[in-house]
């Protein structure tokens, strides 16, 4: 079965190469109070478009101990602009409360394999959805400390995240894919996130990416937040229907050959004849083409 893959980068320097790969989701990484940009390139390229505000109280440094009331008016604005998902790390359940009035949170956590549902920290609980990414590497260094990897993963489980899976940190993309594969596969996760930060290329993730595409392949969800699928294409223009038009009930009451332009005798004159056909809502039309030949005497 596919897992669901993510890429959260300062700067998404390959939109159509995740596209291409089958990415599920991307996150733009900025800090807090930034100008809000806009999802369309993400979204356009029908993927589910995160923005990343909170880092570990880098960012709004209150936010670990704050009433989330004080950053509502962001968060709305954040949805109002037409960001999916809001994702962070290190907030009280107040600012996750306040983040899931608008839209769903993505919740970043686990380094040095620590219970990231214990007091400071918030547990995304109230029922609108939200994503929890485990990290994979502790006190900077890269797994070492599988287990704790997994039982954070298991408690992620527990406490009902909608997707959860690894965060891999870009520091660690040289790391043997073996190590993310067991823990994948020993946990259950559907969803691999590649992490980079303020700044770092989203290119960087490729090498390591398309190993585990390759493993697992790429799979797509709509919870969260609905990629958009492709465009409608316009209608076409209705057509102009003349006053002089005759109106039919149906197709089956219409005998085209009352129409054909006549000779002096009453015959069809001879030659093509093009009928157009209209709907009554003037949405299409039909061009109904007959050729009359002329009829010749008979030999004697």
């Amino acid at each position: 079965m596919g897992k669901y893959f993510g890429a959260h980068y300062g700067n998404i320097d390959n939109l159509g190469w995740l596209q291409s790969r089958g990415f599920n989701e991307v996150g733009y990484v900025i800090h807090y109070g930034s100008a809000i940009p806009s999802p369309a390139p993400i979204k356009n390229a029908w993927m589910v478009a995160t923005l990343n505000i909170f880092n570990d109280g880098s960012d709004a440094p209150s936010q670990m101990f704050a009433d989330g009331g004080q950053f509502e008016g962001y968060f709305s604005a954040i949805a109002n602009a037409g960001w999916d998902m809001i994702a962070g790390e290190g907030c009280t359940t107040s600012v996750i409360d306040s983040v899931q009035k608008y839209l769903p949170y993505v919740n970043y956590g686990g380094d040095q394999a620590n219970n990231m549902y214990a007091s400071p920290w918030g547990h995304p609980n109230t029922g609108k959805g939200h994503l929890d990414y485990i990290e994979t590497y502790t006190a900077g260094n890269c797994v070492n400390n599988v287990g704790g990897v997994s039982g954070c993963i298991n408690a992620a489980q527990a406490a009902g995240a909608l997707h959860l899976g690894i965060l891999i940190g870009d520091w660690c993309l040289g790391t043997d894919p073996g190590v993310y594969i067991n823990i994948v596969d020993s946990t259950g996760c559907d969803t691999i996130c590649f992490w980079g930060g303020y700044g770092q290329p989203s290119s960087r993730c490729q090498g390591l990416a398309d190993v585990l595409i390759g493993h697992y392949g790429a799979a797509k969800w709509s919870g969260g937040g609905t990629p958009p699928g492709p465009p409608t294409p316009p209608a076409p223009p209705p057509s102009q229907i003349p006053d002089w038009a005759l109106k039919f009930s149906s197709m089956s009451g219409i005998d085209i050959t009352q129409y054909l332009t006549k000779k002096y005798d009453g015959q069809p004159t001879p030659g093509r004849h093009t009928i157009t056909i209209v709907p009554g809502d003037g949405t299409a039309h039909i061009d109904v083409h007959v050729r009359v030949k002329e009829n010749q005497p008979s030999k004697k």
